[in-house]
């Protein structure tokens, strides 16, 4: 079962945009966006769209569109990679942990997403639109510079992940 709901960011008057969003992490402490600019955060903020996922359901499976970036808020998440020439061979590419990003082939523009993404437990996500948010990063190019170079540490640390999968993998046979 997958529940949506949007969130919407106050107005000036009331309380900051910034404020907890319904459970989990905040957003503004994921690596991604620490120490971005208020207004950039509130922005952001505008754009998330938070989901429920029950234990041991697929969030999204490899090839599917590249659109939204995910963070988890809460709960844990498998990523895995399929082999193109073995589809009985599934690598686990890494555990995702609260505050943490999946996804980011939606962010980086990339049409089609490279892993399966299943939940270990009940899970809430945040989604953002990989395309709006690369809009408010042409608006505010510090803002996006920071953050495409952290999702570029990200990416490095999945490949380095993957690559010790691999290697585990053809010494096992």
């Amino acid at each position: 079962m997958v529940r949506t709901a949007q969130r919407t960011v106050p107005d000036s008057g009331e309380e900051s945009g910034l404020a907890r969003l319904d459970a989990g992490v905040r957003l503004e402490n994921c690596g991604l966006f620490i120490d971005l600019p208020s207004d950039v955060l509130e922005r952001i903020h505008g754009l998330v769209c938070e989901r429920d996922f029950d234990e041991n359901t697929t969030i999204f499976n490899e090839g599917d569109p590249a659109e939204e970036l995910f963070i988890l808020a809460s709960g844990e998440v498998e990523l895995d990679y399929t082999l193109p020439n073995q589809p009985d061979t599934v690598l686990r590419i890494t555990r995702i942990a609260p505050g943490e990003v999946f996804a980011w082939s939606a962010l980086a523009g990339l049409n089609r997403l490279s892993a399966k993404a299943r939940t270990l437990q009940k899970s809430r996500v945040y989604a953002i639109s990989g395309s709006h948010l690369r809009e408010i990063f042409k608006s505010s190019p510090e803002a996006g510079y920071l953050v495409m170079s952290r999702l570029t540490a990200v990416v490095a640390s999945r490949l380095l992940d993957s690559r010790l999968q691999l290697r585990w993998l053809l010494s096992a046979t």
